[in-house]
């Protein structure tokens, strides 16, 4: 096991769903819980390339738009608009 100098020094950063260059919509979604102040919380989260990434209610809503609006889309992409809030689109 490494130590907290060596696990620092290969640490790549943080990665948001905005990172990646596209999401499939037929990924496996998760479901995982973790407490906090003494209640258990649940949160849903997509494994891609070794990586978690958390999926808020947020993102669900804007894939749920996307899907209603365009139901053949396959893959989607999250990005920061103008104003900085999350949006999604369809990349097919």
């Amino acid at each position: 096991m490494a130590n907290l100098k060596e696990t620092a020094k290969q640490f790549g950063g943080k990665k948001e769903l905005t990172d990646l260059p596209e999401i499939p919509v037929d990924i496996e979604v998760r479901k995982d819980s973790y407490q906090k102040d003494g209640q258990t919380r649940e949160y849903y989260y997509i494994e891609l390339n070794g990586w978690k990434y958390t999926i808020r209610a947020e993102a669900l809503e804007k894939i749920k738009t996307v899907i209603t609006l365009r139901p053949q889309t396959t893959k989607i992409k999250f990005y920061k608009d103008d104003k900085g809030q999350l949006a999604v689109m369809p990349l097919d």
